[in-house]
């Protein structure tokens, strides 16, 4: 989940889409970043990010698309349809848990829940709306949810995420709150640093007088 949630805040913060009412400093940060990636793959646009490795390669790309005019897929996404609009045991579908038809349903995931305080994935809203209708739990990592996930992806394909801008802020956001604890311990470990160093010279400086007071004190006494 973790890689998931890092790969949309990339995604995200190198989206063309104009994160609305941004502030000035957000905003160099943000084009910053895009910026790092334009200039170390010129040949590319910021859209052309979206198709991964394969824009970077004109023969991967060449490839890709071969490959994708028989999809090896195919069969899983079909078995996905068949997955998604086969009623659950009370008589309501997958559907009825969600606003829209099924090529609009990838494009309104993933999106920031303030209530539950994460981001919410399709996946895992389609696990809640299974235990919401008396089903028991499946697997997220492969499998039927596997399938589903890729038919209603199939089925937006060429759409875009709708909450871009929502993501961007809560990416930045993110970003910043991991910022500020790398630099929060960064400043720690220095602190201590700092106090074990003066510890350490405070005890040498102690030693080094009770050495001097023994060694006069040897001297004196003559032994």
């Amino acid at each position: 989940m973790k890689k998931l949630i890092a790969t949309f805040a990339t995604a995200a913060l190198l989206s063309t889409a104009a994160m609305s009412a941004q502030s000035p400093a957000v905003q160099a940060e943000i084009d910053a970043f895009q910026k790092h990636f334009l200039d170390k793959f010129p040949a590319l646009s910021l859209n052309d990010f979206a198709h991964g490795p394969y824009a970077m390669s004109e023969d991967k790309m060449m490839q890709f698309e071969a490959v994708m005019e028989m999809p090896p897929h195919e069969d899983l996404v079909d078995k996905g349809e068949k997955l998604w609009k086969t009623p659950f045991k009370n008589g309501k579908t997958y559907s009825s848990c969600f606003s829209g038809g099924d090529e609009t349903l990838r494009t309104q995931f993933p999106h920031w829940s303030d209530e539950k305080g994460k981001f919410v994935t399709l996946e895992q809203s389609i696990v809640d709306c299974r235990v919401a209708n008396g089903e028991g739990k499946i697997g997220t990592g492969k499998g039927k949810l596997a399938w589903m996930s890729a038919y209603l992806t199939t089925a937006a394909e060429g759409q875009t995420i709708q909450q871009m801008d929502e993501l961007k802020k809560e990416a930045y956001k993110r970003y910043s709150a991991k910022l500020n604890e790398v630099k929060g311990v960064y400043g720690s470990f220095l602190q201590k640093q700092l106090e074990l160093k003066l510890a350490l010279y405070k005890a040498l400086k102690e030693h080094n007088l009770l050495h001097n007071y023994l060694f006069q004190l040897q001297m004196e006494r003559g032994y």
